[in-house]
Protein backbone atom coordinates (compact mmCIF):
# COMPACT_ATOMS: atom_id res chain seq x y z
CA UNK A 1 0.00 0.00 0.00
CA UNK A 2 2.74 2.44 0.94
CA UNK A 3 4.68 1.56 -2.21
CA UNK A 4 1.60 2.20 -4.35
CA UNK A 5 1.12 5.62 -2.74
CA UNK A 6 4.77 6.48 -3.40
CA UNK A 7 4.44 5.40 -7.04
CA UNK A 8 1.31 7.53 -7.46
CA UNK A 9 3.03 10.56 -5.88
CA UNK A 10 6.06 10.14 -8.16
CA UNK A 11 3.78 9.95 -11.20
CA UNK A 12 1.88 13.04 -10.09
CA UNK A 13 5.08 15.03 -9.47
CA UNK A 14 6.52 13.93 -12.81
CA UNK A 15 3.28 14.77 -14.61
CA UNK A 16 3.03 18.20 -13.02
CA UNK A 17 6.63 19.20 -13.63
CA UNK A 18 7.21 17.74 -17.08
CA UNK A 19 3.72 17.94 -18.57
CA UNK A 20 1.49 20.45 -16.77
CA UNK A 21 4.27 22.97 -16.02
CA UNK A 22 6.48 22.34 -19.04
CA UNK A 23 5.85 25.19 -21.48
CA UNK A 24 6.45 23.36 -24.75
CA UNK A 25 4.94 20.00 -23.82
CA UNK A 26 1.84 21.54 -22.26
CA UNK A 27 1.35 23.93 -25.19
CA UNK A 28 1.51 21.07 -27.70
CA UNK A 29 -0.97 19.02 -25.67
CA UNK A 30 -3.45 21.89 -25.33
CA UNK A 31 -3.14 22.74 -29.01
CA UNK A 32 -3.86 19.13 -29.98
CA UNK A 33 -6.77 18.91 -27.52
CA UNK A 34 -8.28 22.03 -29.05
CA UNK A 35 -8.17 20.61 -32.56
CA UNK A 36 -9.38 17.21 -31.31
CA UNK A 37 -12.34 18.84 -29.57
CA UNK A 38 -13.37 20.52 -32.79
CA UNK A 39 -13.31 17.13 -34.57
CA UNK A 40 -14.80 14.82 -31.94
CA UNK A 41 -17.13 17.24 -30.17
CA UNK A 42 -18.62 19.48 -32.88
CA UNK A 43 -21.70 20.04 -30.69
CA UNK A 44 -19.57 22.20 -28.42
CA UNK A 45 -19.00 24.62 -31.29
CA UNK A 46 -22.30 24.45 -33.19
CA UNK A 47 -23.84 27.91 -33.32
CA UNK A 48 -21.36 29.17 -30.71
CA UNK A 49 -19.08 31.89 -32.08
CA UNK A 50 -17.59 32.37 -28.63
CA UNK A 51 -16.42 28.75 -28.55
CA UNK A 52 -14.70 29.17 -31.93
CA UNK A 53 -13.05 32.38 -30.71
CA UNK A 54 -11.80 30.66 -27.56
CA UNK A 55 -10.44 27.76 -29.60
CA UNK A 56 -8.66 30.03 -32.09
CA UNK A 57 -7.09 32.20 -29.42
CA UNK A 58 -6.07 29.12 -27.45
CA UNK A 59 -4.22 27.69 -30.46
CA UNK A 60 -2.56 31.07 -31.11
CA UNK A 61 -1.37 31.23 -27.50
CA UNK A 62 -0.06 27.66 -27.64
CA UNK A 63 1.95 28.45 -30.78
CA UNK A 64 3.21 31.69 -29.20
CA UNK A 65 4.42 29.89 -26.07
CA UNK A 66 6.36 27.36 -28.14
CA UNK A 67 7.98 30.10 -30.27
CA UNK A 68 8.96 32.52 -27.47
CA UNK A 69 9.86 29.93 -24.83
CA UNK A 70 13.63 30.56 -24.89
CA UNK A 71 13.27 34.35 -24.77
CA UNK A 72 10.28 34.77 -22.48
CA UNK A 73 9.97 31.94 -19.98
CA UNK A 74 12.38 30.64 -17.36
CA UNK A 75 14.01 27.37 -18.37
CA UNK A 76 12.93 24.25 -16.51
CA UNK A 77 16.59 23.51 -15.75
CA UNK A 78 16.73 26.78 -13.79
CA UNK A 79 13.32 26.94 -12.14
CA UNK A 80 9.64 26.54 -12.85
CA UNK A 81 8.23 29.67 -14.47
CA UNK A 82 5.67 31.14 -12.07
CA UNK A 83 3.61 32.91 -14.72
CA UNK A 84 3.28 29.83 -16.87
CA UNK A 85 2.50 27.71 -13.82
CA UNK A 86 -0.42 30.03 -13.01
CA UNK A 87 -1.75 29.86 -16.55
CA UNK A 88 -1.36 26.10 -16.81
CA UNK A 89 -2.91 25.32 -13.41
CA UNK A 90 -5.84 27.64 -14.14
CA UNK A 91 -6.40 25.86 -17.44
CA UNK A 92 -6.37 22.52 -15.61
CA UNK A 93 -8.85 23.77 -13.00
CA UNK A 94 -11.22 25.13 -15.65
CA UNK A 95 -10.96 21.82 -17.51
CA UNK A 96 -11.98 19.92 -14.35
CA UNK A 97 -14.85 22.34 -13.70
CA UNK A 98 -16.07 21.97 -17.28
CA UNK A 99 -15.80 18.19 -17.16
CA UNK A 100 -17.54 17.58 -13.81
CA UNK A 101 -19.97 20.51 -13.58
CA UNK A 102 -20.65 21.72 -17.13
CA UNK A 103 -21.63 18.54 -18.93
CA UNK A 104 -18.04 17.54 -19.76
CA UNK A 105 -17.49 20.69 -21.80
CA UNK A 106 -13.73 21.35 -21.95
CA UNK A 107 -14.07 24.61 -23.86
CA UNK A 108 -13.75 26.45 -20.54
CA UNK A 109 -10.18 25.20 -20.18
CA UNK A 110 -9.26 27.64 -23.00
CA UNK A 111 -10.32 30.71 -20.97
CA UNK A 112 -7.07 31.22 -18.97
CA UNK A 113 -4.93 31.22 -22.11
CA UNK A 114 -7.26 33.71 -23.76
CA UNK A 115 -7.06 35.98 -20.69
CA UNK A 116 -3.26 35.90 -20.81
CA UNK A 117 -3.19 36.54 -24.54
CA UNK A 118 -5.73 39.36 -24.51
CA UNK A 119 -4.94 41.05 -21.17
CA UNK A 120 -1.78 39.92 -19.35
CA UNK A 121 0.66 40.25 -22.25
CA UNK A 122 -0.57 43.69 -23.41
CA UNK A 123 -0.40 44.95 -19.82
CA UNK A 124 3.19 43.70 -19.52
CA UNK A 125 4.13 45.43 -22.77
CA UNK A 126 2.48 48.71 -21.78
CA UNK A 127 4.16 48.64 -18.36
CA UNK A 128 7.62 48.36 -19.93
CA UNK A 129 6.76 50.90 -22.65
CA UNK A 130 5.60 53.45 -20.05
CA UNK A 131 8.76 52.92 -18.00
CA UNK A 132 11.03 53.37 -21.05
CA UNK A 133 9.18 56.45 -22.31
CA UNK A 134 9.27 58.02 -18.84
CA UNK A 135 13.02 57.52 -18.61
CA UNK A 136 13.64 58.92 -22.08
CA UNK A 137 11.43 61.95 -21.48
CA UNK A 138 13.44 62.75 -18.33
CA UNK A 139 16.73 62.55 -20.22
CA UNK A 140 17.76 59.22 -18.72
CA UNK A 141 19.57 56.52 -20.71
CA UNK A 142 18.26 53.08 -21.53
CA UNK A 143 20.58 50.12 -22.27
CA UNK A 144 21.43 49.09 -25.82
CA UNK A 145 21.37 45.35 -25.07
CA UNK A 146 17.84 44.30 -24.19
CA UNK A 147 19.16 41.72 -21.71
CA UNK A 148 20.63 44.58 -19.65
CA UNK A 149 17.25 46.25 -19.08
CA UNK A 150 16.04 44.13 -16.18
CA UNK A 151 16.68 41.01 -14.14
CA UNK A 152 13.27 39.80 -15.35
CA UNK A 153 13.38 37.74 -18.54
CA UNK A 154 9.84 38.79 -19.44
CA UNK A 155 10.57 42.51 -19.04
CA UNK A 156 13.64 42.16 -21.27
CA UNK A 157 11.48 40.40 -23.87
CA UNK A 158 9.02 43.29 -24.02
CA UNK A 159 11.85 45.86 -23.80
CA UNK A 160 13.28 44.48 -27.04
CA UNK A 161 9.96 45.13 -28.77
CA UNK A 162 9.67 48.62 -27.32
CA UNK A 163 13.17 49.37 -28.63
CA UNK A 164 12.22 48.13 -32.10
CA UNK A 165 9.27 50.53 -32.15
CA UNK A 166 11.39 53.48 -30.97
CA UNK A 167 14.06 52.79 -33.61
CA UNK A 168 11.51 52.48 -36.40
CA UNK A 169 10.09 55.88 -35.43
CA UNK A 170 13.57 57.44 -35.14
CA UNK A 171 12.99 58.45 -31.51
CA UNK A 172 16.33 57.39 -30.01
CA UNK A 173 20.07 57.85 -30.59
CA UNK A 174 22.74 55.32 -29.61
CA UNK A 175 26.43 55.59 -28.72
CA UNK A 176 27.26 52.08 -29.95
CA UNK A 177 29.53 53.05 -32.83
CA UNK A 178 31.49 55.40 -30.54
CA UNK A 179 31.94 52.76 -27.82
CA UNK A 180 33.22 50.31 -30.43
CA UNK A 181 35.58 52.82 -32.06
CA UNK A 182 36.93 54.10 -28.74
CA UNK A 183 37.53 50.57 -27.48
CA UNK A 184 39.45 49.65 -30.63
CA UNK A 185 41.54 52.84 -30.39
CA UNK A 186 42.35 52.20 -26.73
CA UNK A 187 43.28 48.58 -27.37
CA UNK A 188 45.60 49.59 -30.22
CA UNK A 189 47.19 52.28 -28.08
CA UNK A 190 47.69 49.81 -25.25
CA UNK A 191 49.32 47.29 -27.59
CA UNK A 192 51.57 49.99 -29.05
CA UNK A 193 52.67 51.42 -25.70
CA UNK A 194 53.04 48.05 -24.01
CA UNK A 195 54.27 45.46 -26.54
CA UNK A 196 54.25 41.78 -25.64
CA UNK A 197 57.95 41.62 -24.72
CA UNK A 198 57.63 44.55 -22.32
CA UNK A 199 54.55 43.01 -20.71
CA UNK A 200 56.35 39.70 -20.23
CA UNK A 201 59.23 41.47 -18.47
CA UNK A 202 56.81 43.36 -16.25
CA UNK A 203 54.98 40.21 -15.22
CA UNK A 204 58.28 38.55 -14.37
CA UNK A 205 59.37 41.48 -12.23
CA UNK A 206 58.45 41.78 -8.56
CA UNK A 207 59.20 45.51 -8.55
CA UNK A 208 56.41 46.59 -10.92
CA UNK A 209 53.37 45.24 -9.12
CA UNK A 210 51.55 48.57 -9.08
CA UNK A 211 52.00 49.08 -12.81
CA UNK A 212 50.92 45.51 -13.51
CA UNK A 213 47.78 46.05 -11.43
CA UNK A 214 46.98 49.22 -13.38
CA UNK A 215 47.45 47.43 -16.70
CA UNK A 216 45.22 44.57 -15.59
CA UNK A 217 42.57 47.12 -14.61
CA UNK A 218 42.80 48.78 -18.05
CA UNK A 219 42.51 45.43 -19.80
CA UNK A 220 39.41 44.61 -17.78
CA UNK A 221 37.84 47.95 -18.65
CA UNK A 222 38.56 47.31 -22.34
CA UNK A 223 37.13 43.77 -22.35
CA UNK A 224 33.93 43.13 -24.31
CA UNK A 225 31.97 42.22 -21.20
CA UNK A 226 32.83 45.60 -19.66
CA UNK A 227 32.49 47.86 -22.70
CA UNK A 228 29.09 46.39 -23.67
CA UNK A 229 27.47 47.88 -20.59
CA UNK A 230 28.41 51.40 -21.76
CA UNK A 231 26.26 51.03 -24.88
CA UNK A 232 23.03 52.95 -24.45
CA UNK A 233 20.24 54.97 -26.05
CA UNK A 234 18.93 58.41 -25.22
CA UNK A 235 15.97 60.21 -26.72
CA UNK A 236 16.65 62.21 -29.86
CA UNK A 237 15.22 65.34 -28.22
CA UNK A 238 17.60 64.98 -25.26
CA UNK A 239 20.55 64.36 -27.58
CA UNK A 240 19.93 67.54 -29.59
CA UNK A 241 19.40 69.58 -26.43
CA UNK A 242 22.56 68.16 -24.86
CA UNK A 243 24.61 68.84 -28.00
CA UNK A 244 23.55 72.47 -28.05
CA UNK A 245 24.30 73.03 -24.37
CA UNK A 246 27.60 71.14 -24.48
CA UNK A 247 28.89 73.33 -27.29
CA UNK A 248 27.95 76.54 -25.46
CA UNK A 249 29.53 75.38 -22.19
CA UNK A 250 32.78 74.28 -23.81
CA UNK A 251 32.96 77.49 -25.82
CA UNK A 252 32.70 79.53 -22.62
CA UNK A 253 35.52 77.55 -20.98
CA UNK A 254 38.08 78.54 -23.62
CA UNK A 255 40.37 75.66 -22.67
CA UNK A 256 41.06 72.02 -23.54
CA UNK A 257 39.35 69.19 -21.69
CA UNK A 258 39.09 65.43 -21.96
CA UNK A 259 35.58 63.86 -22.06
CA UNK A 260 35.65 62.49 -18.52
CA UNK A 261 36.43 66.01 -17.22
CA UNK A 262 33.73 67.59 -19.38
CA UNK A 263 31.27 65.14 -17.84
CA UNK A 264 31.88 66.70 -14.40
CA UNK A 265 31.14 70.30 -15.44
CA UNK A 266 28.73 71.93 -13.02
CA UNK A 267 26.92 73.53 -15.97
CA UNK A 268 25.93 70.04 -17.17
CA UNK A 269 24.70 68.77 -13.81
CA UNK A 270 21.03 68.93 -14.80
CA UNK A 271 21.66 66.71 -17.85
CA UNK A 272 21.71 63.54 -15.68
CA UNK A 273 25.07 62.40 -17.04
CA UNK A 274 25.68 60.22 -14.00
CA UNK A 275 22.32 58.52 -14.12
CA UNK A 276 22.71 54.74 -14.23
CA UNK A 277 21.69 52.65 -17.22
CA UNK A 278 20.30 49.12 -16.94
CA UNK A 279 20.80 46.41 -14.34
CA UNK A 280 24.55 47.07 -14.18
CA UNK A 281 24.02 50.67 -12.97
CA UNK A 282 26.47 51.92 -15.59
CA UNK A 283 27.29 55.63 -15.63
CA UNK A 284 29.99 55.48 -18.31
CA UNK A 285 27.52 55.79 -21.18
CA UNK A 286 27.53 59.63 -21.10
CA UNK A 287 31.27 59.89 -21.87
CA UNK A 288 30.65 58.30 -25.26
CA UNK A 289 27.75 60.59 -26.07
CA UNK A 290 30.04 63.54 -25.27
CA UNK A 291 32.59 62.13 -27.74
CA UNK A 292 29.88 61.53 -30.35
CA UNK A 293 28.60 65.09 -30.08
CA UNK A 294 31.99 66.81 -30.01
CA UNK A 295 33.40 64.64 -32.80
CA UNK A 296 30.63 65.97 -35.05
CA UNK A 297 31.70 69.55 -34.22
CA UNK A 298 35.32 68.58 -34.96
CA UNK A 299 34.33 67.22 -38.37
CA UNK A 300 32.52 70.47 -39.12
CA UNK A 301 35.63 72.47 -38.21
CA UNK A 302 33.95 74.17 -35.26
CA UNK A 303 36.11 72.49 -32.63
CA UNK A 304 39.55 70.93 -32.26
CA UNK A 305 40.45 67.47 -31.00
CA UNK A 306 44.10 67.54 -29.94
CA UNK A 307 44.39 63.81 -29.14
CA UNK A 308 47.62 64.34 -27.17
CA UNK A 309 47.45 61.74 -24.42
CA UNK A 310 49.36 58.46 -24.50
CA UNK A 311 47.03 56.98 -21.90
CA UNK A 312 44.98 54.11 -23.37
CA UNK A 313 41.74 55.32 -21.81
CA UNK A 314 42.18 58.98 -22.74
CA UNK A 315 41.84 59.40 -26.50
CA UNK A 316 40.47 62.94 -26.86
CA UNK A 317 41.05 66.49 -25.68
CA UNK A 318 38.50 68.95 -27.00
CA UNK A 319 38.76 72.70 -27.17
CA UNK A 320 38.48 75.70 -29.45
CA UNK A 321 41.46 76.71 -31.50
CA UNK A 322 44.23 78.36 -29.49
CA UNK A 323 45.98 81.05 -31.53
CA UNK A 324 49.10 81.39 -29.38
CA UNK A 325 52.09 79.24 -30.29
CA UNK A 326 53.78 79.59 -26.90
CA UNK A 327 54.71 76.37 -25.20
CA UNK A 328 52.63 77.41 -22.19
CA UNK A 329 49.56 77.60 -24.44
CA UNK A 330 50.22 74.31 -26.23
CA UNK A 331 47.26 72.07 -25.29
CA UNK A 332 49.49 69.02 -25.54
CA UNK A 333 51.57 70.46 -22.70
CA UNK A 334 48.66 71.79 -20.69
CA UNK A 335 46.03 69.06 -20.61
CA UNK A 336 43.70 68.77 -17.68
CA UNK A 337 44.83 66.42 -14.97
CA UNK A 338 43.28 63.00 -14.59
Amino acid sequence: MIMEIIIVLVILVFSFKYIVLNVRVNSVIFGILGVAALYFKPQWFSNHDTAFMLLGLNIIDCIRDIVVYDKYYEHMSVKIDGLYAAKSLCSLCFALIGWFFLDRNLIWSFVPRVVFLALVYPIQYLTVACDVNAKLSEGHPIPFHYGHYSASKKECYWYKRVLSSLKRNDKIVSNVEIVTAETDTSRNKLARNYPEKLLNKMYMSIFQRKQKKELDSIKTRLSDSHTYIHMAYVSKDFYLKFAEKLYVVLQAKKAVFSPHIIKTFAELKNMNLNYSSGVYDDTGWSKYFIIKILSAFVENGELNDYECSDKPLDNHSYGFKIKSHDASSDPCLALDDD
